[in-house]
């Protein structure tokens, strides 16, 4: 999370913009940034933004980077205006001697982070379902997998198997909210499946192939058989 010093600094930033203050943000201008249209953009989203106390201003998306120079912070404040809701993105770099300004956006967004990135199952497309059917399915599989792993009593790669059962490899991972799907075959999930949020963003859902599962599922006859033999006294026919 950021520093309180780090969100009072965006916020007083965001305020400035608001109140139509643009020297108090241009006197902190990074150098690096061009000299020409700076002011004029900054006009432009002044005169945009809402005036008024917001009903509602929250912290939706913080990112640091860092290098041997300095420190950049990324922040992203979400405000709830009557009717509107906007984002506000402040980039502060820490330098050696002062803090800078790096990146300062607005932008309008038709509702809040929060509730266009909930997780829903009203109006998904055929690959939501999919992607969803195959998460449920998949850790069932892997962990039917097991049970059968652990009754069959293996002498010898028993553990060798479990692990082989209890990871998927080869991950299709897809954003619920923009139904974008990736596919990744250098990777591997627990139990086939995950989903993930970073922080007010949108859900993954992770699925990889249960390969363990399905070669022990199609072997475990064979291994039982084997299982036997091994069990047999010496000599015994």
């Amino acid at each position: 999370m950021a520093t309180d010093a780090d969100q009072a600094r965006a916020a007083h930033y965001a305020e400035l913009l608001q109140s139509g203050q643009l020297r108090g943000i241009e006197a902190d201008l990074d150098p690096s940034l061009p000299k020409s249209g700076v002011h004029e953009a900054l006009v432009k989203m002044s005169l945009g933004f809402p005036r008024g106390a917001p009903a509602s201003r929250k912290l939706v998306g913080v990112n640091f980077t860092k290098s041997s120079t300095a420190n950049d912070v990324n922040l992203t404040y979400e405000y709830e205006f009557p009717g509107k809701w906007l984002l506000v993105n402040v980039v502060m770099r820490h330098g050696a001697d002062r803090t800078t300004i790096v990146g300062l956006h607005m932008n309008f967004i038709p509702d809040s982070l929060e509730q266009a990135n909930r997780f829903n199952l009203l109006g998904k497309s055929p690959r939501h379902y999919l992607v969803l059917a195959l998460a449920v399915l998949a850790p069932l599989l892997s962990i039917y997998a097991l049970i059968r792993c652990v009754r069959l009593k293996l002498r010898r790669r028993r553990w060798i198997w479990f692990l082989f059962i209890l990871f998927g490899f080869g991950t299709v991972s897809l954003n619920w909210t923009t139904g974008q799907c990736t596919f990744n075959p250098i990777s591997f999930e627990l139990l086939s499946t995950s989903a993930s949020r970073p922080f007010y963003g949108p859900w993954t859902l992770s699925v990889a192939i249960p390969v363990g599962a399905i070669v022990f599922l199609l072997l475990q006859k064979r291994l039982a058989a084997s299982a036997a033999l091994a069990e047999r006294p010496v000599g015994r026919r």
